[in-house]
């Protein structure tokens, strides 16, 4: 797994960071045909929870195979004060690969990974999976050592996802009762949804050179997405409709990169990319989109009142380098500017329940002509290996223009107003629904800082460190977005704009939703002082801090700090045996993650949680 921390690479298409999930090539074995296998078995206490996976694997000097199946199956988990939520479900998933040289220097790899999921109970989100699919295929080629380049690469995929979902679940009404009451028609709490969605593409690239010495990688990219969800209240009466309409995108991309090594201290990278993006969606004809605050719309642009289709023009380019000080420093840095496009659901959601911010019950509408985003952002870090020693420290800063957040419609400067002189009943987050938008703020930042430390105390101990913090700032946020005042239009007196605040504070600055607090990982670790260790252990405390920087004008609530206590072990009494165990949260804390929903009776961690698991390999 490749985890890009900014707008620092060209090759995966618009945005701001990534994650590249490289999949296993299959084996190959010089010395003639083998065959090989794993089974392995983990029991969780907490939830009962079972996983099974079968593996074979084998080849020859020239082709490999693997084929993987996995089961899971959990009941519903204690929190640490004895309450059980509704967390059930079942999970299975199938993992095949096929490699094959066509000749020495070129070789094609295809993989297939399918995903089937059953009875998943969500105890946060308003709608529990009744059934998930999820098939993914891909196909490699590579060419290597050309007189014309040194490494041709072409992949090819296609993912294609689809689920069904409701309410109906005994579970979920306890865990969320005010959904019975606030579903329509009042007292049904009953509603469904559906979803289909898919990937395709293509990624091309040329490389000329060495990699640790000097190279040039130029390609393309097409990226084709396509989604479509019914939200279905109701189901049995008048079947009223908040979707997100059959809609798609296409972005063709150009990019290029180029890493030397400039000196015997210093490696730079740097690259850009290209990229037309268009999207569009399905104008919904009558009947098939109903909503009670716009009984006379008849298709989805009269709705949001935009143009469905959106064409954007993007670019990024970016530089990174890494510089060693010495035999023990290394000095690193970066600077990148990038754009991502509104995703499918930010554009066109019609109302649906999507949990996206703390509050749970929120049901989010998008806007048509929201604006892509745009990030500056600047690193600096350094890492020291002193021998008994290990310390690395990075820091960054970004600035986002456009960035794409949410305004709660319903509650401004007007309710505020009003409620002094006839008062209502008052907004309960995670109790009543919240009805969102999707808006560009014109200014947000984000800074934050990793650190992590290693110090060898004895033979085969270690103590460890990690720290990790996020500041994220909304300095534009009373400025009110394009949905917001039309959907308040119809409730403004003469003598209000229909554009007021947010609330009545007069304060432009406000963090932005759904940041995490700052974390700490402190701990040790034993084993055998040996390159290839046959036992270790570990003892871990994870400190989170109390988040009180929360966006109050979503109603985002505090969150207070806790500490976790984890350990865990292995053992591998022989070669192709091993045995993992440990207990998470052994302390039993009962607490909740600032992300964690308060939808209901609120969403809360495990308790303490036992378990144990074997592999064997033969």
């Amino acid at each position: 797994m490749i985890v890009i921390k900014g707008p620092y690479s060209a090759r995966y298409g618009p945005g701001f960071d990534f994650v590249d999930f490289q999949l296993m090539p299959t084996p190959r074995y010089l010395d003639g045909p083998e065959r090989h296998g794993s089974t392995s078995l983990e029991y969780l206490t907490n939830g009962q929870q079972w996983y099974g996976r079968q593996s074979v694997w084998g080849g020859n000097e020239s082709f490999g195979y693997r084929v993987s199946y996995g089961h899971r199956t959990g009941s519903d988990y204690e929190t640490g004060n004895g309450s059980r939520l509704p967390t059930s479900y079942n999970s299975r998933d199938l993992d095949v690969a096929l490699g094959y040289d066509i000749s020495p220097d070129s070789h094609l790899e295809f993989t297939y990974l399918r995903l089937d999921q059953s009875d998943v109970e969500f105890p946060g989100l308003v709608f529990d999976i009744n059934a998930l699919e999820t098939d993914g295929l891909t196909l490699q080629y590579t060419l290597e050592n050309q007189a014309e380049f040194d490494l041709l690469t072409v992949e090819g995929w296609y993912n294609r996802t689809a689920f069904d979902g409701d309410t109906f679940r005994s579970g979920k009404n306890i865990q969320i009762p005010s959904l019975v009451d606030q579903l329509q028609p009042a007292g049904s709490g009953s509603a469904a949804t559906n979803v289909d969605a898919y990937s395709s593409g293509y990624r091309l690239a040329t490389s000329w050179g060495d990699a640790e010495v000097s190279q040039v990688t130029a390609g393309t990219d097409l990226i084709y997405l396509g989604q479509q969800l019914n939200e279905i209240e109701d189901p049995t009466g008048l079947a009223r409709n908040y979707p997100i309409p059959r809609s798609h995108s296409s972005d063709i991309g150009l990019f290029a990169d180029y890493t030397t090594v400039a000196t015997d201290r210093l490696k730079v990278n740097a690259g850009g990319r290209v990229d037309f993006v268009s999207t569009d969606a399905r104008n919904l004809a009558a009947g098939e989109f109903f909503d009670l605050l716009l009984p006379g719309v008849t298709d989805y642009s009269s709705f949001k009142q935009a143009g469905l289709d959106q064409n954007f023009a993007l670019w990024s380019l970016f530089t990174t380098a890494e510089y060693e000080i010495n035999d023990c420093w290394t000095a690193t840095g970066g600077a990148g500017y990038g754009q991502r496009p509104p995703s499918l659901t930010e554009l066109y959601a019609g109302g649906s329940f999507i949990g996206s911010t703390q509050a749970g019950l929120s049901f989010l509408e998008g806007d048509p002509e929201l604006d892509a985003e745009k990030r500056l952002q600047i690193d600096l870090g350094i890492q020291g290996d002193l021998g008994c020693t290990r310390v690395a420290l990075n820091g960054y800063y970004a600035w986002i223009n456009d960035y794409i957040t949410f305004e709660d419609i319903e509650r401004n400067a007007i309710n505020d107003f009003f409620n002094m002189f006839f008062p209502t009943p008052q907004f309960v987050p995670g109790q009543d629904f919240q009805r969102l938008a999707y808006t560009n703020t014109d200014l947000a930042t984000l800074a934050g800082f990793e650190f992590a430390v290693e110090q060898d105390l004895d033979e085969g101990v270690i103590g460890f460190a990690t720290v990790s913090y996020v500041e994220g700032r909304d300095h534009t946020r009373n400025e009110v977005s394009r949905l917001a005042a039309i959907r308040r239009a119809p409730f403004t007196p003469p003598f209000f704009t229909g554009t007021e605040n947010r609330s009545l504070v007069d304060n432009d600055d406000e963090p932005l939703p759904g940041i995490v607090p700052l974390e700490a990982r402190v701990g040790l670790r034993w084993r055998e002082p040996v390159a290839d260790p046959s036992w270790g252990l570990e003892l871990e405390a994870r400190i989170v801090d109390n988040q009180d920087r929360v966006a109050t004008s979503l109603f985002e609530q505090v969150t207070p700090g806790f500490t976790i206590w984890n350990l865990r072990g292995f053992w591998r009494p022989y070669d192709d045996f091993t045995v993992i165990a440990g207990v998470e949260n052994f302390t039993n804390k009962y607490y909740q993650e600032h992300l964690d929903y308060r939808s209901g009776l609120g969403v809360y961690q495990p308790g303490a949680n036992f378990y144990c698991s074997t592999e064997l390999t033969y």
